[in-house]
């Protein structure tokens, strides 16, 4: 009767821990430490610079203030 209760019981404990773990991710982006790692050279092409990678990079840190960039 009791491994019966348990076998019941197991799936709901399993889904408030994930549930709870997953409720609100954003609860806490202001302490998550993220890092972009930009290695992008660019290239000259018809007399125009272009480095995508560091205006993505700029772009990133500029428009969202969430994370601890």
């Amino acid at each position: 009767m009791i491994a019966l209760i348990i076998i019941i019981c197991l799936p709901s404990l399993y889904s408030l821990v994930n549930i709870s773990a997953v409720w609100n991710p954003y609860n806490e982006t202001s302490n998550m430490k993220v890092a972009v790692v930009d290695n992008d050279l660019g290239y000259t092409s018809g007399g125009v610079d272009y480095n995508f990678g560091k205006n993505l990079s700029n772009e990133l840190a500029a428009n969202n203030t969430d994370f601890n960039w």
